[in-house]
């Protein structure tokens, strides 16, 4: 569950990448893509707002302890179907 979840913000950067709204880098945190967000996705603050709460559980399952199971891979499906990552 816990590599889902990655894969699943890695694909939400992916898609905010081939937008345009970011560019990846390996030296980049998720605070400066947060940063990117804001500069570059104008009129769409629920966009940033809902990356925000996706960097939120990744950080929490990926560096923290937070145990991950189906209901945090769900989480993560609402959040990418609501930014229009999975259809």
């Amino acid at each position: 569950y816990r590599l889902a979840i990655r894969a699943y913000f890695l694909a939400q950067l992916s898609a905010l990448a081939s937008e345009g709204i970011v560019v990846i880098r390996l030296a980049k945190s998720n605070r400066e893509y947060s940063d990117e967000i804001s500069r570059r996705a104008h009129g769409q603050l629920d966009l940033l707002a809902l990356y925000r709460r996706e960097v939120h559980l990744f950080e929490s399952v990926w560096y923290g302890e937070r145990s991950t199971g189906p209901e945090e891979i769900a989480e993560m499906e609402r959040y990418l179907t609501e930014s229009g990552v999975l259809a």
